[in-house]
Parts: structure tokens; sequence; C-alpha cells
């Protein structure tokens, strides 16, 4: 399972990374300390917030959400034993300034249309509150890069 969501983090950097860095290699590595759920949605956030750091020119600021069917009620961001007992779960990343998914993994034991079509409402909207939260962070961390390097 890991190996293939390694191929589907490089697809989805591949498309999100913009510029020629024909003559650079770009390595990203990911080392789990600790996991408690929702580990997919965090790589792909850490990832961004990693490229951006680094001054890698980005399309758009990917943002991944992860959402599910819980006894009946949809959470968002859900820990191990949530996940575990998700009677549907979603995972997408969302480009904000586009407003487009890029990448989408559903596990569902069987949900109809419908159910699965607020689950995506719920992961944007869900995804629009992390981008607003991360965003300003890289402003506000930029900021004080540029005033302090001085």
């Amino acid at each position: 399972e890991w190996n293939h969501f390694a191929e589907n983090v490089k697809e989805c950097l591949e498309g999100l990374i913009c510029g020629n860095y024909s003559k650079s290699q770009i390595s990203i590595n990911i080392v789990i300390l600790q996991a408690d759920g929702n580990t997919k949605a965090a790589i792909f956030n850490a990832i961004t917030l990693a490229l951006l750091d680094a001054g890698i020119a980005l399309k758009d600021f990917m943002v991944a959400v992860n959402v599910g069917v819980v006894k009946e009620s949809v959470l968002v961001d859900l820990n191990s034993e949530e996940e575990k007992s998700a009677f549907t779960e979603l995972l997408i990343t969302f480009m904000p300034r586009s407003s487009t998914i890029d990448f989408v993994d559903l596990k569902s034991k069987k949900s109809s249309s419908k159910e699965v079509s607020g689950l995506f409402e719920v992961g944007e909207k869900a995804a629009m509150e992390i981008y607003t939260v991360l965003s300003d962070y890289v402003k506000e961390f930029s900021l004080r890069r540029l005033l302090f390097s001085r």
C-alpha cells in the first residue's frame, strides 16, 4: 500500500511543481516519527510546506485532508481508531487557487453517490480552512525570515 501511495505522491508532485528543474534533482524523504491517523494527508501537507520553504515554484498550494463516516457521523482529520472503524473514508488533495481536486483515495464498505458527494463537499471546505491556516503561517514565516536575515 505504501509503495502505491509513494507513486501517487510522485505523480501529484510532478504536476504541482512548475518551472524548469531539469538540471536539478528534488529528493523528498519522509520519516514518520509518530502516527495516530491521517498520516497520508499529513505527508502531502508536509511536502507542500517543505517545497515552499525550499523555494520551489509551485502551480498551486496543495492541501490534503481526510474525511470519513464513523457511526453515521461525518468526521474530518480521522485518528487511527476512527480510520479503522470508518464506514467510508476519503482522502483528497485540493488545489485552492484553481478549486480543483488533484488526488482521490476512497475506501468504502458501501456508500451511495450522494454520501460520497457529501464527503467531497466537507473535504473541500475543510481543505480551504487548512489552506487558510497553512498559507497564513507560510506568509508569517517568510516575512520573519526576511526581516531577521538582515
